[in-house]
């Protein structure tokens, strides 16, 4: 039964962010306005995107992978504000046997200018909440998370790099509080719409 219940939380999320993914258009097309290309200083960008994140990585005691959702909103074309992002992660051993992690951020992004082409450099460095989906946890705090990132925008949509994120969790289980830290280091690939 346990084992079902943590299936069906699994496939929720993986049917929340297939159904964001399949609405991107739908949303592209309505607000067409607002996800227009702006110019600063002669420099056009975009002020509303939306990115897919996808990381593989792992620490010490094991490995693991995520698949976030973001809204960024671009201030210039070298200064964005990462408003919301919402990320889950799940270990790589026994996948549909533990409860993933979820993690609610905001943060900031920082693009360099093109060195070559559409490629250019970029540094993220978000903070938010996070905690775990164990519902054998009879009280569970969660806590402070963390991520930076530095990586290359390949192009104007696809980008890849590096993130640390950092999660402080604390759960009661059977009466016993347990305190975490848990230091990831992923490989980051994304999208940007």
């Amino acid at each position: 039964m346990y084992a079902i219940m943590k299936k069906s939380i699994f496939f929720k999320m993986v049917f929340f962010i297939a159904t964001v993914i399949m609405s991107l258009p739908i949303y592209a097309e309505n607000w067409h306005s607002s996800f227009s290309s702006f110019s600063y200083e002669g420099m056009h960008y975009k002020k509303n995107r939306i990115a897919i994140d996808l990381g593989v990585g792992g620490a010490k005691g094991g490995g693991g992978f995520d698949l976030g959702v973001r809204y960024q909103r671009n201030f210039a074309p070298f200064l964005g504000w990462d408003a919301i992002s919402v990320k889950a992660a799940f270990p790589t051993k026994n996948t549909f046997d533990e409860n993933p992690n979820l993690q609610i951020m905001t943060g900031v992004r920082g693009t360099t200018p093109n060195f070559f082409k559409d490629m250019s450099g970029y540094l993220s460095i978000a903070l938010g909440y996070g905690f775990s989906t164990d519902s054998s946890a009879m009280n569970n705090d969660g806590g402070v998370c963390f991520e930076i990132g530095p990586g290359i925008n390949l192009c104007k949509n696809i980008y890849v790099g590096y993130a640390f994120n950092l999660q402080k969790i604390n759960v009661s289980i059977d009466g016993q509080n347990v305190s975490s830290n848990g230091k990831l280091h992923y490989f980051r690939l994304g999208f940007v719409f």
